[in-house]
């Protein structure tokens, strides 16, 4: 009796990532938003792509909070866990963007999370490192009525004098936000 062999299953194939170079600094300008939730500032850090040809962006960024001097606070930050998707950037900007309106088409963001604040002088803008030494920018604070944050800044509560945190998450593409 002749045995017959198992036929072999077809895999799935995974969807090949595009193939675009980095996003740098210099190309990317950035606006962040946050509201207030029991007592701590929740929010994002939007990218748009201002270059000439796409670009793409994967990972954790390094953020730092500026208060309205420009220096930066001491404020405690790590990275949240989640996936690192690719986000592939097409050229565009932030138009009409606000914070209470959908994000920019064409977007990243960042989530951060800042909890515990006792300083004087709050946040007025972050201070953006990209990942892989791709350079640094700055994001303004925009408030609800679209207008960068000024002195004081926005801050969280005080709830004890031992330090402040904040979370930041990996860059996701604006579409993902419902």
């Amino acid at each position: 009796m002749q045995r017959s062999s198992p036929s072999p299953t077809a895999s799935p194939s995974a969807t090949p990532e595009p193939v675009v170079p980095p996003c740098h600094a210099s190309q990317l300008e950035a606006r962040a938003n946050g509201q207030g939730a029991t007592g701590s500032i929740l929010g994002a850090i939007f990218f748009v792509n201002r270059g000439g040809s796409s670009c793409g962006l994967r990972g954790y960024p390094a953020v730092l909070l500026l208060d309205p001097t420009g220096a930066i606070l001491d404020v405690r930050v790590s990275a949240a866990q989640g996936d690192e998707p690719l986000v592939v950037l097409r050229p565009g900007g932030f138009g009409e963007w606000t914070p209470l309106t959908r994000p920019p088409v064409e977007s990243a963001y960042v989530t951060y999370d800042w909890l515990n604040w006792c300083g004087a002088r709050g946040a007025v803008g972050f201070r953006v490192s990209l990942p892989n030494g791709r350079g640094t920018l700055d994001a303004p604070f925009i408030s609800h009525a679209a207008t960068v944050v000024g002195a004081p800044g926005a801050k969280p509560r005080c709830d004890a004098p031992d330090g402040s945190f904040m979370g930041v998450g990996p860059f996701h593409f604006s579409d993902d936000v419902s």
